[in-house]
């Protein structure tokens, strides 16, 4: 494809079948894949990729936590060759990906629509206090009473709120730090793009230089955004470790983005563009971090009981870990509304 150099692929050649010890414990996927794959096929791939998916650097990922199927291969040692073939051996197959007609936004607006006045939108969480009959959670317009409580909010706040009750608990969610992202979405004549946008989209390594990190081709992914006539791309910029992007203007993000895709697309024209910050929207999973997950859960069942924490800080960036982890947390938190 001649993302990578002769001498990279010659070093992948020459490392995939180099025998390792099996893995022991948590590290980040810098140390776990670099002496199996090479620093280029590292640099080039595996970080605009794992990395990129939390908007920081694969260097510095806890494996267990930002790519267990990799390190359940590796913990049974031997070659990267074998390990990740007995994988996809036992990986059952689906779409690369999967979406609702019209967007996600829909089960928000179902679920929003069933709750109906009992979800209270507006109402930051400003405190919660253990009561003789469970617990209180107060916001700036009332009180609620509640047998149990789930926390799915950002770990700063989760802190904050958990702090009076368990202190160390809340430092240990104070730790976990956060990548700042920005989104620009465009909609642009099929016309005005050179690039067939045959795929889903392309990442881009930081040695490139660019301030993005990735291009998404929405209307290629999802097929009800597809019109036929225009393309749907949905740019982002920002890593943990790449910031500038905040000290820009709105104005001259789109520019500097627009000039990225005329280098890489081959975008010309005007264009419609949306632009969505997403602040401390990332949360970084150093080595480790599953471990302090599951001290900090066996700290809440004796400190703050009924109460529970949960969320993209915890065990899983996107929908589907999200979506599991709140099954589990009512499962554990509250099993009898669980078995209704």
């Amino acid at each position: 494809s001649g993302l990578i150099s002769p001498e990279g692929v010659a070093e992948l050649g020459r490392l995939l079948d180099v025998e390792h010890p099996p893995l022991d414990g948590d590290v980040s996927v810098g140390q776990a894949l670099r002496p199996r794959i090479g620093d280029e096929v590292f640099t080039e791939i595996v970080d605009p990729l794992l990395g990129g998916i939390s908007a920081g650097n694969a260097d510095h990922l806890s494996i267990e936590a930002g790519a267990p199927q990799l390190a359940a291969a590796l913990a049974e040692g031997g070659s990267l060759r074998e390990a990740l073939s007995n994988t996809m051996a036992t990986t059952k197959r689906g779409p690369v990906f999967n979406g609702l007609r019209g967007g996600t936004a829909r089960v928000v607006e179902a679920l929003a629509n069933q709750l109906g006045e009992r979800l209270r939108l507006n109402e930051p969480a400003i405190s919660l206090t253990r009561v003789s009959s469970g617990w209180e959670v107060s916001t700036p317009k009332a009180t609620y009473p509640a047998d149990h409580v789930v926390l799915a909010t950002p770990a700063p706040i989760t802190a904050a709120l958990i702090e009076p009750i368990d202190r160390s608990v809340a430092a240990t969610l104070g730790q976990i730090t956060y990548g700042d992202v920005v989104m620009v979405t465009w909609v642009v004549p099929k016309t005005t793009i050179a690039h067939d946008l045959d795929g889903s989209g392309f990442l881009v390594p930081r040695s490139q230089g660019l301030l993005m990190t990735a291009c998404s081709w929405t209307s290629s992914k999802w097929g009800h955004y597809d019109d036929g006539t225009h393309a749907i791309l949905r740019v982002s910029a920002g890593r943990s470790d790449d910031p500038r992007w905040l000290a820009m203007s709105t104005p001259d993000i789109v520019t500097q983005l627009a000039d990225e895709l005329a280098q890489t697309i081959g975008l010309s024209g005007s264009s419609v563009s949306r632009v969505t910050p997403w602040r401390a929207s990332l949360p970084q999973y150093r080595p480790g971090h599953l471990e302090r997950c599951d001290a900090l859960d066996s700290a809440l069942v004796s400190t703050a009981p009924g109460v529970t924490v949960t969320g993209a800080q915890m065990r899983g960036l996107g929908l589907p870990a999200c979506v599991r982890q709140g099954r589990a947390a009512i499962a554990q938190t509250a099993p009898d509304l669980w078995d209704c």
